[in-house]
């Protein structure tokens, strides 16, 4: 009995204060879903750097023709115009470097595949030197990679990932099955360890071949990518990557001072991706509080205090402002108390017509509370100041309105020699000189005594109501 009890006075609160409810929920759902979306981009953040040093190994370094992480599309076109790193810098890395435990060389296609009367469009195509699939840290499930006399003839054999097995080629053994890779005819060798999946997109639906062979369908006209195993971290990674830049610079012919016409990433470079995101995320987050809290807020020649909270539903800030102000009072203190007014919706009221003024102020076109700011008083109905202001009212003059520094204005040329303010804790309108957080003892942070939102523990059923 005592739950139903409680949700029936939780639904009466709810539906005396409707427009309260329904402000309520649309915060809720607003921070919710503004959490969510910044989890998911933190999440997916980490996710992609953590796929890309798990991809290529946290003793990889690359040369590339640009940063395989850029901000800005002007940064993208500078880049471009660098030259293209080619078969023959690669070929130079293997043959110079000492420090250097494996070079590989990689180009990547979208292409099609087809198998029989089974094809894909959007698969990766990737020609690899015999030594990427361990500088890939791929995994051979099924069959073997190709070999380095493979690599060198330019022979027509495939690595292919799980998806090819799946979605073109179906039940039976893969390996021997001849495939054609954008019109090239290749046989399946070997199957990858499947990836699953990053960010929504399947790591399996891609195709390897001899680098040699890819550059004789598809031609050498574009940039390649070098990868080199270091051998370790640190000290070690460092002296590779000096290394590998002085053979490139001389390869290129650049004067001393001169900037590199390539890029050397490292697997520090995406975590420093990573940290730039998540600094990202909390610069918008910093500037949307920043925005909000610079708006300039009026003092007013009198002490204002606040009595807010941070949760759900009613915490007792009411009870505190009454207690405050009754307080003020026993000290022969003008104080006036200011609120919002939730709760003020008169029925019969359409939306977008205009309703007559109440008293001499005008009414909101939504609702039948006045726009304020409105002094209270004692004959008004709860329908249009709320309950909460008629309970206030009792204690000291109480003015209700949206705009919290109007209302503060209205509040000492009436004559308040201290104001007091019901809610209004995130409001920088108005400025403070004393903040009360107001916490449920009895849930603390987690909302209203577990009654629902407006159903607070120190809120009233329908009996005890004014009006």
């Amino acid at each position: 009995m005592e739950l139903i009890e409680g949700v029936r006075l939780a639904l009466q609160s709810l539906w005396a204060n409707k427009m309260r409810s329904v402000l309520t929920l649309l915060g809720v759902v607003i921070g919710v879903a503004s959490v969510i979306m910044v989890v998911t981009l933190t999440n997916g953040a980490k996710e992609f750097v953590t796929t890309k040093i798990n991809t290529y190994g946290a003793d990889v370094v690359t040369i590339s023709k640009m940063p395989q992480t850029f901000i800005t599309i002007d940064e993208y076109l500078e880049f471009q115009k660098r030259r293209d790193i080619s078969l023959d810098d690669y070929r130079a890395v293997v043959s110079a470097c000492r420090s250097c435990v494996s070079v590989g060389a990689r180009r990547n296609a979208t292409g099609s595949v087809v198998y029989g009367n089974h094809s894909s469009t959007d698969t990766d195509i990737r020609g690899w030197t015999w030594t990427m699939p361990t500088l890939s840290n791929l995994n051979i499930e099924l069959g073997r990679a190709f070999t380095e006399v493979e690599d060198a003839h330019s022979s027509h054999v495939a690595i292919v990932g799980s998806d090819i097995v799946d979605n073109l080629l179906g039940p039976g053994d893969p390996l021997g099955k001849e495939i054609r890779v954008d019109g090239s005819p290749y046989t399946v060798i070997g199957v990858g360890e499947r990836q699953g999946k990053t960010l929504g997109q399947s790591m399996d639906n891609w195709v390897a071949v001899p680098l040699t062979a890819f550059l004789q369908s598809h031609g050498s006209h574009s940039t390649l990518d070098i990868y080199v195993d270091a051998g370790g971290g640190g000290e070690v990674m460092d002296a590779v990557s000096d290394e590998l830049r002085t053979i490139m610079r001389i390869r290129r012919h650049l004067a001393p001072n001169a900037i590199d016409t390539f890029t050397i990433d490292t697997s520090a470079t995406f975590q420093n991706l990573l940290g730039k995101i998540l600094n990202s995320f909390g610069a918008v987050v910093a500037a949307v509080t920043a925005r909000r809290n610079a708006r300039p807020g009026w003092r007013a020649p009198v002490p204002v205090i606040c009595c807010g909270n941070v949760t759900v539903g009613g915490a007792g800030k009411t009870t505190l402002a009454l207690d405050l102000a009754g307080r003020l009072r026993a000290r022969d203190v003008a104080v006036h108390i200011l609120l919002r007014g939730y709760g003020g919706t008169a029925s019969g009221v359409h939306r977008g017509v205009p309703r007559e003024p109440y008293r001499g102020v005008p009414r909101g076109p939504y609702c039948g509370m006045p726009r304020g700011p409105y002094r209270v008083a004692p004959g008004d109905p709860a329908s249009l100041v709320g309950d909460e202001a008629l309970l206030l009212a009792e204690v000291a003059p109480t003015w209700i309105g949206p705009d919290r520094a109007a209302s503060a204005r209205a509040a000492v040329a009436a004559g308040a020699q201290a104001l007091v303010l019901d809610d209004g804790l995130q409001n920088p309108t108005l400025i403070k000189d004393l903040s009360l957080l107001v916490v449920d003892g009895g849930s603390g942070f987690g909302g209203s005594s577990g009654t629902g939102a407006g159903a607070g523990a120190l809120r009233g059923g329908g009996a005890d109501r004014h009006g």
